[in-house]
């Protein structure tokens, strides 16, 4: 399992890929695939509203085709219990995933 930390700039057509999570730090206009190839319980963590494409496992969504995307650099991108996308805030980490929450040292 790799866990990508990105600090560049993903152009328009790129993708960026791990087997683990994907921490965004930098800017995205093309695809992010957490969870590579099917592993849904992997996290996208940073500001994707400019990217193309984010995908975790098997589940993806069209950035442009979903007006609900937060602009800011602390949205946590998982696959909720209904299999389907979720966007949420990285201060509710311990209730969108409790053992990743646990395995980075938290309560």
């Amino acid at each position: 399992m790799v866990t990508c930390y990105f600090f560049g700039k993903i152009h328009n057509g790129g993708k960026l890929v791990a087997s683990g999570n994907i921490y965004l730090m930098g800017n995205s206009e093309g695809i992010l695939q957490a969870g590579f190839p099917n592993d849904e319980n992997k996290l996208i963590i940073g500001n994707v509203s400019t990217s193309q494409q984010v995908r975790v496992g098997e589940q993806f969504e069209v950035i442009a085709d979903n007006q609900n995307v937060p602009e800011l650099s602390d949205t946590v991108i998982y696959v909720n219990d209904l299999h389907v996308l979720s966007y949420g805030k990285i201060n509710n980490l311990k209730q969108i995933n409790p053992k990743f929450f646990n395995k980075i040292g938290g309560i």
